[in-house]
């Protein structure tokens, strides 16, 4: 009976001291557009590539945005770190700067009277894409247009 109590208290003890921490890698890859797509593209064909990684511990998280940049937020204090690590250079941003930076960018962020909402039309264009039949559209929102 005593083992019994003894290994579920060392049990009770290691579940409790446990913590989980999370960590977000997420990838990116832009190819350009081309007519003749093959299977697997080459290296040559790569526009850009970015890695990003979110770590967080605690009531602290770090952002790995690119290897110029790295980001520490501490949740706690509401603090916000920029490390430029090409500069060598350390940028700290007090909680009360990022509410004064947040209300200056709602201030000028707010929904613009008359915005129109956005629309997607057709061209009537028709392609082969990958042994697929696409069509092409046209998208024409408040802040840009694409095609």
């Amino acid at each position: 009976m005593k083992t019994i109590f003894c290994s579920l208290l060392l049990t009770a003890l290691a579940i409790l001291s446990a913590r989980a921490d999370l960590t977000i890698v997420y990838s990116t890859t832009v190819q350009p557009p081309s007519h003749d797509q093959k299977a697997e593209g080459t290296p040559n064909d790569v526009a850009a590539a970015n890695n990003m990684t979110i770590k967080v511990k605690g009531d602290k998280a770090r952002i790995d945005a690119s290897p110029q940049i790295t980001i520490i937020f501490d949740g706690g204090t509401g603090e916000l770190i920029n490390l430029l690590n090409d500069q060598k250079t350390i940028v700290r941003i007090s909680p009360d700067k990022m509410r004064a930076i947040a209300d200056m960018l709602n201030k000028f962020s707010t929904k613009r009277p008359g915005s129109e909402t956005p629309r997607l039309t057709p061209t009537g264009k028709r392609e082969m894409i990958n042994g697929y039949d696409t069509e092409q559209y046209t998208y024409d929102g408040p802040d840009f247009k694409a095609t």
